[in-house]
């Protein structure tokens, strides 16, 4: 007896819910696995990206942001819909400052939504037109746009043992016998201030840890802007400038450095390629 009206009860809610859920909207899913950049080469440099997020609209309106790569649902009319991406990145590398890269544009397309079905969305996006590229160095060409620090142990010159795309990469080894490294951007940029986004892309493999800054106030004054770790594999830098660009406290036009101060006894090795500085 207990158990049939266990049975009975179960039905019952059974019943309920199945006539609850028929008036709930189904929703389309959506999957984004990566966002891919497509670049003019010669003039835009490079294009790896490490775009970490999607920012999805649908008709206009933001639905999520979402860690890449994700399935998550649209609740919409069947139909066509108007579906906008943008690219997020990991600011200065930080987890928990997630942001919409601002230099790049949307990825846009008219799209059927099926309901209870799985769309999947292959997002390609470009840097806006009007982006500016200050500076490119993919170490690639006859010589390199960096000079040598006078307090400086050692250079920095173009590597093809341990390249991560093209041909060479940058390569500073710091021997035994050095201990100070530094190489500056041989230009100064005039850079855009009022908070308009500025951002340093690079990619990176460092044995230790080594510093990335401006020297700003006709060079007399050097502003750090990040200390990066050592890494077991190359990796991808959004390092932005923007507050340091953007402070009252300092004056353009800028220079970028890098810099190590080594801390052991045993050699130190650093790689750098695809060095961008653009803007808004």
């Amino acid at each position: 007896m207990k158990n049939y009206f266990f049975l009975l009860f179960v039905c019952v809610v059974g019943i309920s819910c199945s006539k609850l859920n028929k008036d709930e909207p189904i929703p389309c899913y959506i999957r984004i696995n990566t966002i891919n950049l497509l670049t003019n080469y010669p003039s835009q440099g490079s294009s790896t990206n490490k775009f970490t997020d999607a920012w999805v609209y649908v008709d206009d309106k933001i639905i999520g942001i979402f860690e890449l790569p994700v399935v998550f649902p649209v609740i919409a009319t069947e139909g066509i819909h108007e579906i906008k991406i943008r690219a997020g990145i990991k600011n200065n590398g930080v987890n928990n400052t997630r942001v919409v890269y601002p230099v790049c544009d949307y990825y846009t397309t008219n799209t059927y939504l099926f309901t209870d079905s799985v769309i999947v969305l292959n997002p390609t996006v470009t840097y806006f037109p009007t982006t500016t590229f200050k500076w490119l160095e993919d170490f690639e060409g006859a010589s390199l746009s960096f000079t040598k620090a006078a307090s400086s142990d050692t250079i920095i010159k173009a590597g093809t043992s341990e390249v991560f795309e093209g041909l060479k990469s940058g390569l500073v080894e710091l021997g035994a016998n050095d201990n100070y490294f530094e190489a500056i951007s041989n230009q100064s940029y005039s850079l855009p201030a009022s908070g308009r986004p500025v951002y340093l892309e690079f990619n990176y493999h460092a044995t230790q840890s080594f510093e990335v800054g401006v020297y700003v106030n006709n060079a007399s004054i050097q502003a750090s802007a990040i200390v990066l770790n050592p890494t077991e594999s190359w990796n991808k830098m959004y390092l932005h400038l923007t507050p340091i660009i953007s402070s009252s406290n300092y004056t353009g036009p800028f220079k970028i450095y890098f810099k190590i101060n080594k801390s052991t006894s045993d050699g130190a090795k650093l790689l750098l390629d695809n060095i961008k500085l653009v803007h808004s």
